[in-house]
C-alpha cells in the first residue's frame, strides 16, 4: 500500500495486493476462505491463498493446489479490502465468483469496515 501526502492534511492510499492482503487487518470471525485472484495486468500475480482468522488474529498464507472458495480480480480484492464495497456487491456486478455456498458473507464478514471508507478525490 502506498501513502500520498496531500495538502490538507489528508492521505490518498493506492492499492495493489502482491501475493495476497494481509491476514492482521481482518475482523477476527471464524473463518477459513481460500481466494484465487486473477491478474491480468500482472500475470505473474495471479495467485490462491487461504485466509484463517479466529477471534486471536488472522493470516494468510499460499494455497496453490486448494480448491477456491471465491475467485476474484486483484481490482476487485483491493475494492473489498478497503471497505469501499462488499463481496456480495462484486458478486452481483459480476466481479466474484463464488464457488462455495456462504463462502460470500463469510468474506464480507471478514472485510467488513466500520465507519466505511470515505474519499474526496476520484480516480
Amino acid at each position: 500500500m502506498t501513502g500520498i501526502d496531500h495538502p490538507d492534511l489528508r492521505q490518498i492510499r493506492v492499492i495493489r495486493h502482491i501475493t495476497g492482503p494481509a491476514g492482521k487487518h481482518l475482523n477476527p470471525h471464524p473463518a477459513s476462505l481460500t481466494l484465487e485472484i486473477r491478474d491480468q495486468q500482472c500475470p505473474w500475480n495471479q495467485t490462491r491463498f487461504t485466509l484463517e482468522a479466529t477471534p486471536q488474529g488472522a493470516t494468510c498464507r499460499p494455497a496453490p493446489t486448494q480448491t477456491p472458495d471465491l475467485t476474484l480480480d486483484v481490482s476487485a480484492l483491493a475494492s473489498a479490502y478497503l471497505g469501499a464495497i462488499t463481496f456480495t456487491t462484486l458478486k452481483n456486478a459480476g466481479q466474484v465468483d463464488e464457488h462455495t455456498p456462504g463462502s460470500l458473507q463469510q468474506a464480507d464478514q471478514l472485510f467488513a469496515t466500520t465507519p466505511a471508507p470515505w474519499t474526496p478525490f476520484n480516480f
